[in-house]
């Protein structure tokens, strides 16, 4: 549907695909037809009639819609520009999309339908260890099914998790070079083996507006506080249209053509530490624990807590001794069973690899031979590193070159892990064994962390070396989305 035939469909990818063809000369070929077939069993009477015969194929890309947002708050006597401006969103149907990834058929064979506990294949491992190996068989899938469960009108409805993503680019072709940040948006029932496949199961959700300010303004209270709500406002607004699927069962066609019902929820949130900061409104770079302090006297952000500070200390307070931006509804506010706080996943390019490994070990090294030995000694010494050590890598399968050491003005992420392969052996003997160990410890997280297939035996194996202390904390946090009663195996 909605054609007639096979025929009249052919013929009309024929003249709008294969030979993209005018409106008038349309209505000349139709013309032509008519006049042989005496009007009798036209295909089209005209373009106009071929042009809503292919608007009305209920398949495709939803159609993209629009809304305007504009400053509403007290204006001083002389308002700068963005006060004034009108930002446009642009989104697609959230629900539409949803739908059409739900009924897929090409993932009828990967995709979980309920929360699950996966085990390795008991015939070759006796023990049976618990695996996690997509969203649907972690800890934190399990507890989203526990709490719907707890409303009798949602028995037996399938959870369907919403993964969000974004990251800030500049769309410059026929926009006035203006900035957005692209929301992207994949079902967390389907198999990772499909996410990471490049196909269908991941779609772009809308493009939100970025203001923009001249130097004068863009450290102004005012215009920052702004930019953290109209990007919460703005998806709180795309967001609505499935508010209601997330508290009532919806009837949707699932992907091997069988209905069910189906709830929906927010999940992971995976993006990078600035767009993590701006989403849970905390400043960048703060930390409000003692490094004496970091297993016990350290609290989680939670929209609880958070809320209770807004409603008794005012925005500078929170600012200097909590870090939170003060004054934002998040956008998670709106919507049931969701803390924003819960939903930030730990994202492995930018906080592991280039996070952690580029911005904070390799600084850590050169630090330490820059404070242990005279100046020119420690550069002579990191020269080594970089054109010694590092650029005498030979050829072989699977190893990278670097003929400039560590001297890349833009280090990109295949870069970084190319470095990691070999930046062990270029620093042993001239740093402390200690150090190495500690880094080694860390590049064993990192392959861990990066498996298809993570078991409780790869973690609680790792945590027994001798110098895995350093990063456990970071386990324990990224093991609320992975392992179902991970907490109780560290325990045991």
């Amino acid at each position: 549907m909605p054609f007639t035939s096979w025929a009249q469909f052919e013929l009309a990818e024929f003249l709008y695909k294969s030979v993209q063809m005018s409106a008038g000369k349309t209505d000349m070929l139709m013309n032509i037809l008519a006049s042989l077939y005496n009007h009798q069993d036209l295909p089209f009477a005209s373009h106009d009639e071929l042009y809503k015969s292919i608007d009305a194929i209920p398949y495709g890309d939803c159609p993209w819609q629009s809304f305007s947002v504009k400053y509403s708050g007290p204006l001083p006597k002389d308002p700068p520009s963005w006060m004034l401006a009108d930002y446009d969103v642009w989104y697609q149907d959230l629900l539409s999309l949803l739908e059409q990834q739900f009924g897929n058929p090409e993932f009828a064979d990967a995709i979980n339908y309920a929360a699950k506990v996966s085990f390795t294949d008991v015939l070759t491992d006796e023990n049976g260890q618990c695996e996690v190996c997509d969203l649907m068989s972690g800890q934190w899938a399990w507890d989203q099914s526990e709490l719907i469960a707890q409303d009798p009108d949602m028995h037996g409805a399938t959870f369907a998790p919403i993964i969000l993503g974004s990251d800030k680019t500049m769309v410059s072709i026929g926009t006035g070079n203006m900035e957005y940040y692209p929301i992207y948006i994949s079902l967390g029932n389907i198999h990772n083996c499909v996410h990471c496949s490049h196909g269908s199961a991941l779609s772009i959700l809308a493009f939100l507006s970025i203001p923009k300010t001249g130097p004068t303004h863009k450290d102004d209270i005012d215009f920052h506080h702004f930019c953290h709500q109209l990007f919460h406002s703005s998806l709180a607004a795309i967001f609505q249209l499935v508010k209601d699927s997330m508290s009532k069962p919806q009837v949707t066609q699932c992907m091997d053509g069988h209905f069910c019902c189906v709830i929906y929820g927010l999940g992971p949130y995976i993006t990078d530490y600035p767009e993590q900061a701006l989403l849970t409104c905390i400043m960048q770079g703060c930390c409000t624990a003692q490094n004496s302090s970091l297993d016990s006297g350290s609290r989680l952000q939670a929209h609880a807590h958070s809320k209770q500070l807004c409603m008794t200390m005012d925005s500078q307070t929170l600012w200097n001794d909590y870090g939170i931006v003060g004054g934002i509804k998040l956008f998670t506010a709106h919507f049931p069973c969701v803390d924003i706080h819960e939903l930030i996943a730990p994202e492995l390019l930018h906080q592991l690899i280039k996070g952690t490994f580029k911005d904070h070990l390799i600084t850590w090294v050169n630090k330490y031979l820059e404070q242990n030995y005279p100046r020119q000694k420690a550069l002579e010494i990191i020269a080594e590193i970089d054109h010694c050590r590092l650029a005498a890598v030979l050829l072989f399968p699977g190893l990278h070159q670097f003929p400039e050491g560590q001297g890349f003005k833009q280090w990109t992420g295949d870069n970084l892990k190319e470095l990691m392969k070999i930046y062990l052996p270029a620093i042993t003997g001239l740093v402390p064994d200690t150090m190495v160990h500690a880094i080694a410890a860390f590049l064993e997280f990192c392959y861990i962390a990066q498996k298809s297939v993570i078991t409780c035996w790869n973690i609680l194996l790792f945590c027994t070396a001798s110098t895995a202390y350093i990063i456990f904390p970071y386990i324990l946090a990224t093991s609320f989305f992975l392992v179902p009663q991970t907490l109780s195996y560290f325990e045991d």
